[in-house]
């Protein structure tokens, strides 16, 4: 009996990606939120494929959690090879035929490492799996998927248990983001160090960080390694246990330093893009963003690493940088393209910010008229005043109008009639005409 558990929205998605297979679509994206168990179904299409499944990943920590889920489940290795795609792409001959071909993190599928190891395969099934179907540069994935599966929504799996919910805060520290240079399609990173560098900026960090999160474990996202190395000593000077791990740290120290975080040894684990993608620490409760990022899929992938779920967990992200302001709560409902591009209404509708921050208690949610956190209530804004005077226009205008439909309404002869039209400034055949529909005129 097989030992994969799988939720109703899984088993709708299983259902439609082999749908795709028998109608010879071929290379399905599959878009289902972080923390949906997209590794689950993975498994579930190794356990029953008839051939030899590749599940592709780009990280040695990604590779080494796969491995354990899928030994949990007791899915043989002679049937599914678990490798990094790096690896496989200098070595080719160690790949095994594969009938199905899965990649974890399918936005970085586009990479010509990714197209090195694809192209051997051209007539094998690939599912690509993401939370995020477009590349950290904002193009879409249409050039190695021919159609896109989009599941469950992050506030669905919010609501039905799946995920924590979250409290977004977006204190003020002193940063502006002026002037900073772009790059491949975000911002340099050397320059974002530079104004984020300051004994003050870190002073206020841990301040908001025991205001809002104290005592919570925090991922903490930083601008550069030497940036991340700088806040992880802040915190440990603060008191806070804390370590910084990047992509050079050995093997063994990043390894331990991610089980002592799991075991709750270490409050706030500080690096710069490690942990933004796949790797589950269900202790994590709280995200704190130290790097703007022009990036919907990074934003998405760093602010959810807090909301796996766990009894009475309230998950709380610190955005420092102001990104939900460039992209949304992490909970929007968005519909997306295999071009990149997707609809939401969370930044902007008409204009208008739909992301709004309580200068109060620093809250940030979406646009109310009172704050949900500590009942702060908003002064008007000018579109807000000029929306409800021309609100007021109309019902002026609608009771006038109906006040004139009475007044004729109550007319009893052509006399009456002709008295309203000259009140009024109407030309006498008004009242004729008017007298006639009435059936006060019969010729």
């Amino acid at each position: 009996m097989s030992k994969i558990q799988l939720r109703p929205y899984q088993k709708t998605m299983i259902r439609e990606i082999t749908e795709c297979f028998a109608r010879g679509i071929k290379r399905p994206c599959v878009v289902a939120p972080c923390g949906s168990g997209k590794t689950v179904m993975a498994a579930w299409f190794a356990e029953h494929s008839k051939g030899n499944v590749l599940f592709l990943v780009h990280r040695r920590e990604l590779l080494e959690q796969t491995e354990r889920m899928f030994d949990e489940f007791e899915i043989s290795r002679e049937k599914v090879q678990v490798a990094s795609v790096f690896k496989l792409a200098r070595n080719p001959e160690l790949i095994r035929e594969p009938l199905i071909v899965i990649c974890d993190e399918h936005h970085h599928s586009t990479a010509k490492t990714w197209d090195r190891v694809l192209s051997l395969f051209p007539d094998a099934y690939v599912i690509g799996l993401t939370a995020t179907p477009c590349r950290m540069d904002g193009n879409g994935l249409g050039s190695v998927s021919d159609t896109l599966i989009q599941g469950i929504t992050v506030r669905e799996l919010i609501d039905q248990g799946y995920l924590a919910n979250y409290d977004l805060y977006a204190p003020q520290i002193g940063l502006d983001w002026a002037g900073i240079d772009v790059r491949y399609g975000d911002y340099v990173q050397s320059e974002v160090e530079a104004r984020i560098d300051k004994p003050a900026i870190y002073g206020d960090v841990i301040k908001h960080y025991r205001q809002f999160a104290d005592g919570k474990q925090a991922i903490v996202y930083c601008a550069s390694l030497a940036h991340s190395q700088a806040t992880a000593d802040a915190f440990n000077g603060a008191g806070i246990p804390a370590k910084h791990i990047d992509g050079n740290t050995p093997k063994s120290e990043r390894q331990q330093a991610i089980e002592e975080f799991r075991r709750g040894e270490i409050q706030a684990l500080c690096n710069m893009d490690l942990i933004s993608e796949g790797l589950d620490v269900p202790g994590c409760e709280c995200c704190i963003l130290l790097r703007p990022t022009k990036s919907l899929a990074l934003y998405i992938q760093q602010s959810m690493r807090c909301m796996r779920p766990a009894p009475g967990k309230r998950a709380v992200i610190l955005d420092f940088v102001g990104n939900a302001y460039r992209h949304g709560l992490p909970d929007e409902d968005r519909e997306w393209s295999l071009d990149g591009r997707y609809k939401t209404r969370a930044y902007h509708e008409g204009g208008e910010m739909r992301v709004r921050q309580c200068p109060k208690c620093y809250y940030t949610h979406r646009v109310k008229a009172v704050c949900p956190k500590c009942g702060f209530v908003y002064p008007k804004t000018e579109r807000e005043l000029k929306e409800e005077k021309e609100a007021e226009l109309r019902k002026v205008e609608e009771i006038q109008k109906k006040q004139k439909r009475m007044e004729v309404g109550m007319a009893k002869t052509y006399g009456d009639l002709l008295s309203i039209a000259r009140e009024r400034g109407y030309k006498d055949s008004w009242a004729y005409v008017m007298a006639k529909k009435k059936g006060l005129i019969l010729k």
